[in-house]
């Protein structure tokens, strides 16, 4: 027999289901939640549409609604901590994520209490603010990553409140740019904690509002949005062009967003030059990953041949070609007052997009141990350690700042260890123990290379012992090497 209780905890009656009045009540020991009874209140007429404000309100955030094991109560954070990011966001973020600026972010922290899904873009602010500008020496269990994730949690559920209160079937679809660059930035920091899954269903979701905005087209007569508005959407566009090519590399998931018909973003006058001119210059980069491009590497998953597309010599020429001229072309920016970051970034990608390209071209069997003169240099077997070795390891001696490569998230960790990785692949395979003095150089620079990209901390434990297991293949052919100390890192084996 059920006994019946007089008073239900803050958790079964906002989920307006039965409480058995214990603590913990059964309802939320089995969903493993916080259980709380706040003080009774006297009895009022309810006013109609009153729990619909309740939900949009932002004071409504109550972490006994999160799991237990992901209660943030403790980590609450004041306006101040909000403002004190505003740095690191423009000078770090923005000028990858040039959207919203530090004036307009400003404006947003002022209004969050007003407004749930300004709270859940402040949240996502602070989150990616940290997760692209700070390091974290403890690893992926010390403060750094915990804030990362606390904020997280507390922005995604900010946006399950708003989309609760706001999304009756009756109502009309709330489309923003802020609501967009939520999607962004709670984007970012799911690819981060490896959750591509989730950071793809989020990055799809920014793409369908999109597509709701009218960036297409340039501005019509009678169009009361100013040049710099269009020019800030269509930045918005490129940027979701951008990161979808990107988790169509890492994990296969289909593209949808065809380049912007009206092309590259207007020149927007409202904010500094520096940001207008390295965007463009990412955006050239990942246009060399057209569509045939990503068919080609999807089809590497396909065991047989007959059901891949078509690849030839000449394509993958084009292709190298295309990013020779992007390399030429980006030394007539360097003097244009880009960061160290900025440059570092686009020097990065470009290898890392060549080294795709030979990655594909290998998978095909394209690639020669001596191609003839005419050929593209980058149709030998030996081209990662011959050219890209060399290069990688100028960036990393030339910067100023180590942490131009090592802070900016995951992405770029990724891009270097793809890079490392194929160098380590081609040198592994084609070294042999009587090497010349040019060889000889090619193996240090690779060691010099692991050992760099092992002190970085979002390095994981997957990357790691990937690279542990080249570096043991090379210590077996030549005994005098030596291992990276930081091979055997304590954050190796977390």
């Amino acid at each position: 027999m059920n006994v019946k209780t007089s008073k239900a905890c803050d958790g079964c009656r906002l989920r307006k289901v039965k409480c058995n009045g214990q603590q913990p009540c059964q309802q939320c020991s089995h969903l493993n939640l916080s259980c709380n009874f706040s003080a009774p209140k006297n009895r009022r007429q309810i006013v109609r549409g009153s729990r619909l404000a309740l939900l949009k309100s932002p004071q409504a955030t109550s972490p006994s609604l999160l799991p237990a094991s992901k209660s943030i109560a403790h980590h609450e954070h004041s306006d101040a901590f909000f403002y004190s990011l505003l740095g690191d966001y423009e000078s770090v973020v923005y000028p990858v994520n040039p959207v919203i600026t530090r004036t307009e972010m400003e404006d947003v922290i002022r209004g969050m209490s007003q407004d749930i899904n300004d709270t859940a873009l402040v949240y996502a602010y602070a989150a990616v603010t940290i997760n692209l500008s700070k390091t974290s020496p403890e690893g992926a269990h010390g403060p750094v990553v915990a804030e990362i994730e606390a904020l997280t949690v507390k922005s995604l559920a900010a946006r399950s409140r708003a989309d609760a209160a706001g999304y009756g079937p009756r109502e009309a679809m709330s489309v923003s740019v802020r609501r967009i660059v939520t999607c962004i930035f709670l984007e970012i920091c799911l690819m981060a904690f490896k959750r591509y899954d989730r950071a793809f269903l989020l990055l799809r979701e920014a793409i369908a509002l999109i597509q709701m905005l009218d960036v297409d087209d340039r501005k019509a007569p009678g169009d009361d949005k100013t040049v710099a508005e269009i020019a800030r959407r269509q930045r918005l566009y490129w940027e979701a062009f951008i990161h979808e090519r990107f988790l169509t590399i890492m994990t296969s998931y289909p593209s949808i967003m065809p380049p912007l018909r009206s092309g590259l973003p207007a020149t927007d006058p409202t904010i500094p030059a520096s940001v207008n001119i390295g965007f463009t210059r990412i955006i050239k980069l990942f246009l060399i990953m057209d569509d045939e491009f990503l068919q080609h590497w999807i089809a590497q998953r396909e065991e047989k041949e007959e059901a891949k597309p078509s690849m030839t010599v000449k394509w993958i020429e084009h292709k190298q070609q295309q990013l020779d001229d992007d390399e030429y072309d980006a030394k007539k920016d360097e003097n244009t007052g880009l960061t160290e970051l900025q440059l570092a970034d686009l020097f990065i990608t470009r290898l890392w997009l060549r080294t795709l390209v030979w990655q594909l071209a290998m998978s095909r069997c394209l690639l020669s141990s001596a191609p003839p003169s005419s050929a593209h240099e980058g149709m030998s077997i030996a081209f990662p350690a011959r050219r890209l070795s060399t290069q990688l390891r100028s960036l990393v001696d030339s910067v100023k700042s180590q942490t131009s490569i090592t802070v900016h998230g995951t992405g770029i960790v990724q891009k270097l260890f793809e890079v490392t990785n194929t160098i380590a692949d081609v040198i592994t395979v084609m070294s042999n123990p009587s090497l010349d003095a040019e060889g000889n150089q090619r193996v240090k620079d690779l060691v010099f290379l692991v050992e760099r990209l092992l002190s970085f901390e979002r390095v994981d434990k997957v990357q790691r012992n990937i690279l542990r297991t080249k570096m043991e293949a090379l210590v077996k052919k030549f005994p005098g090497l030596g291992m990276p100390d930081l091979i055997y890192s304590p954050e190796s084996t977390t």
